[in-house]
């Protein structure tokens, strides 16, 4: 749409101008719709661009007096050309000016009795302080999103899993003695060396590595408790239970008991040696099973009726995040009286270098519930887990013979013996 003014005795519609101006028909004191009109003598119209003020040279001004069509009357005169005019109240309105029109606006407000106000001053010092804001963001953002493109290409986190007997503190010490450093370049590992260093370990059979992200993965499998002797050594067959013999299995070796002896825990099965023809010994590898008769036994003091703590069901969770150790505050929103607290924390970006963990705690509410039990229902909980305890646990896979006895107490309570009979390995190599 064409920008032009028109002369005219009539002046300027002031309400339907402001209307205008603030719905962005009308910049500066200019008309843009052939129904307004401009006093005589009024600045020529240009065109303005909608430029955002703080990137414009200027002064912004704050005026206080009535009349406010006069005053405008009186900018456009003297071809001073205005920008964000706003108007706040009947007498109060907000406006931009060129930074060279400074002594002439003020000149006529001073002439015509207007109180002002400078609110800012839009130099050219502003705008470079606000390009220089802008780029500290983007300087910022570039310099984060670099870093962890660089952090990716290193490697910042050490699992080691798989281990039971062996400390996990014992391989780190390993790797970081041979180089091994957090912020290494993934370039530099070799995979295959770190293996063969893991695995150098008496107690490691094997050993896995892989790098996922920025996190060095070692999975090692521990060797096995059997006894394997040196070359030119042998070792003979031993005894881990107390037990009665039911069956000699002799490969290599001379058998040292015979079937129904009763032998004790650390006793030798099967000799490390054989007889030759004249009956010296020799040295040989003793190969073989022998099994026997254990007896388990395990006592049990309890009562018919009992108080236990179950989860009701009803749960609530509580997530916080951690930065370099601080952690910010959990919202707990649940209002059970008694519960059960579960924390897990783990990085919320375990694969990229982001110094985050996520810390989330389940809360479980708990209740006092009382229970009553039948006596063959307590005796038959208590046989299973004597049998997970100690029979199922140390590799029996015969079928035990059980046998019980329960006798009553003063207190109202019961005393539970229970004995376990099974045919199971008690020795080998």
């Amino acid at each position: 749409m064409k920008l032009f003014r028109k002369k005219t005795k009539e002046g300027i519609n002031f309400s339907e101008w402001l209307e205008k101006r603030e719905s962005g028909q009308i910049v500066g004191v200019c008309a843009v719709d052939n129904k307004m009109s401009l006093p005589v003598g009024a600045a020529p119209c240009r065109p303005q661009k909608n430029t955002p003020t703080r990137f414009r040279l200027g002064i912004s001004i704050k005026i206080t007096g009535f009349n406010q069509l006069k005053l405008l009357a009186e900018f456009a005169k003297n071809h001073i050309i205005l920008r964000d005019l706003t108007r706040t109240t009947s007498s109060k309105m907000t406006l931009t000016i060129h930074k060279k029109d400074k002594a002439k606006v003020f000149a006529i407000l001073d002439k015509l009795c207007y109180t002002y106000e400078v609110i800012k001053e839009h130099s050219l010092l502003s705008f470079l302080k606000y390009v220089r804001e802008k780029s500290a963001l983007l300087a910022a953002v570039v310099l984060f999103v670099t870093m962890g493109f660089f952090a990716y290409t290193s490697i910042w986190r050490l699992e080691i899993s798989g281990n039971e007997k062996l400390e996990v503190e014992a391989i780190e010490r390993l790797l970081f003695e041979n180089g091994f450093r957090t912020g290494m370049r993934r370039s530099s590992l070799e995979k295959a060396a770190i293996r063969s260093l893991v695995s150098s370990l008496d107690e490691v059979f094997d050993t896995a590595v892989e790098i996922r992200g920025i996190t060095l993965f070692v999975t090692v499998t521990e060797s096995t408790d059997h006894f394997i002797p040196p070359e030119g050594s042998y070792a003979g067959v031993f005894a881990a239970f107390d037990a009665t013999i039911t069956r000699i299995v002799a490969q290599s070796g001379t058998p040292l008991v015979e079937r129904g002896q009763r032998v004790f825990q650390g006793a030798a099965l099967i000799g490390a040696y054989r007889l030759d023809k004249e009956e010296n010994m020799v040295a040989e590898l003793a190969k073989g099973e022998v099994y026997g008769i254990v007896t388990f036994l395990q006592d049990f003091n309890f009562a018919l009726s009992s108080t236990e703590i179950v989860r009701t069901g009803n749960r609530s969770t509580a997530t916080g995040l951690q930065f370099f150790g601080r952690e910010t505050r959990k919202r707990i929103r649940h209002n059970f009286e008694k519960y059960e607290a579960v924390t897990v924390v783990d990085y919320a970006f375990p694969n990229f270098f982001f110094p985050m963990r996520v810390s989330q705690t389940r809360f479980y509410e708990l209740v006092a519930e009382e229970r009553v039990y039948e006596l063959e229902e307590r005796k038959q909980y208590f046989i299973n887990q004597t049998l997970a305890d100690t029979a199922y646990y140390h590799g029996a896979n015969e079928p035990p013979q059980i046998t019980t006895l329960v006798q009553e107490q003063e207190n109202g309570a019961f005393r539970l013996t229970v004995f376990v009979q099974v045919e199971m390995r008690i020795g080998s190599n």
